[in-house]
């Protein structure tokens, strides 16, 4: 499992502003209890969902202590980059098929072409599972990209 925060910017000579909703997950409906169920509902942290029929998670301090809770959690220990909360997934399953869990969600505007765009998000390993050799964003017109 990784944990997971990011951010999705336009730059300018005068400003910057991050495209990526709820960006380190701090807006969420209720604290998570559990590990989420495998499909893809919306996460407690509107408006990340999962885009697989995986069980992408969401985890934050106000679940303390649980398997969900931030930063001990079953997964491992990881504090979070600001906030209270990130999203775990499994980048590649070790054993059996070829199992994925996938995050998604909207940007706060379109991205305009020939504009030039920084895209940065922390990802981090947890204790208990192995790594990936590479990681990155995918970008969609697509309102609901449901990925195997």
């Amino acid at each position: 499992m990784m944990t997971l925060q990011l951010s999705i910017g336009t730059t300018s000579n005068s400003f910057a502003q991050n495209l990526a909703p709820n960006p380190d997950f701090e807006s969420y409906t209720q604290c998570p209890t559990g590990f989420e169920v495998p499909g893809p509902p919306p996460l407690l942290c509107y408006p990340w969902v999962a885009a697989a029929w995986g069980t992408t998670d969401y985890l934050n301090a106000c679940s303390n202590p649980s398997e969900v809770g931030v930063p001990d959690n079953d997964p491992g220990w990881q504090m979070p980059v600001s906030g209270n909360g990130y999203a775990g997934f499994i980048a590649k399953a070790t054993v059996g098929d070829d199992y994925r869990e996938y995050l998604q969600g909207p940007l706060v505007s379109p991205l305009i072409g020939g504009k030039w765009y920084y895209v940065s998000f922390y990802v981090s390993l947890a204790n208990e599972y192995c790594g990936i050799q590479q990681i990155g964003p995918i970008y969609s017109c697509a309102s609901n990209l449901q990925l195997g």
